[in-house]
C-alpha cells in the first residue's frame, strides 16, 4: 500500500553499530512532526519510541530498506544537533555531564551527556535509569552517539 497511507518523513544520515559487530551505514526515516515535542522527530525520539524495530535505508552490498531490531543496536552515529535551535534552547537547561561509557565490546567511547530529569533528580545514574530512555545520547565533536543503554557495562562520570 502506497500513497495516502504513507507518513511523511525525512531522511538523516546515520552509522548503525550492531551488537554481532557489523556496521551499517545508510539513512534513517524520521517524522516531520514529533509525537512528544513540537517540531520534527529526533533520532533519540525514533529510538526511544518503545518501537522494536527501525527502517534503515542502505545502499551496499545492495539498495534496500531493512527494519534493524533495536535490541541487536550498540550504538547509532547521527548528525551534531549543537545547531538546532529547539535542541540548543533543551541543552542549555540540562545538566552538563562529561562521561565516559564502557560498551559490552570493550569499546570505550566519551563525550557529554546532557541530562534531563524532573529536578532533584539530575544525576547521571536518574538519566540512565530512566524506562523511557532506551538510547542515551552522548554528545561528541561533529556528532550525536545514541547509545543502546543495555550494551553499557559501565559508565564514569568524568565531569560535574
Amino acid at each position: 500500500m502506497t500513497g495516502e497511507f504513507q507518513i511523511a518523513t525525512y531522511t538523516i544520515d546515520v552509522e548503525v553499530s550492531l551488537g554481532d559487530g557489523p556496521r551499517l551505514v545508510g539513512q534513517m526515516f524520521l517524522r516531520h512532526v514529533a509525537d512528544r515535542h513540537s517540531g520534527p522527530e529526533t533520532l533519540a525520539d525514533r529510538l526511544n519510541d518503545g518501537l522494536p524495530f527501525f527502517p534503515l535505508r542502505v545502499s551496499e552490498p545492495e539498495p534496500a530498506t531493512l527494519l534493524v531490531g533495536k535490541a541487536q543496536v550498540r550504538y547509532v552515529i547521527g548528525p551534531d544537533l549543537s545547531a538546532d535551535e529547539r535542541m540548543a534552547v533543551t541543552r542549555a537547561v540540562a545538566t552538563k555531564v562529561g562521561a565516559s561509557v564502557l560498551l559490552d565490546d570493550g569499546q570505550a567511547l566519551s563525550g557529554v551527556m546532557f541530562v534531563e530529569s524532573p529536578p532533584g533528580h539530575d544525576r547521571p545514574l536518574d538519566f540512565v535509569n530512566l524506562p523511557e530512555q532506551a538510547f542515551v545520547v552522548l554528545a561528541q565533536p561533529g556528532h550525536e552517539c545514541l547509545i543502546n543503554r543495555n550494551r553499557i557495562r559501565y559508565m564514569l562520570d568524568t565531569v560535574s
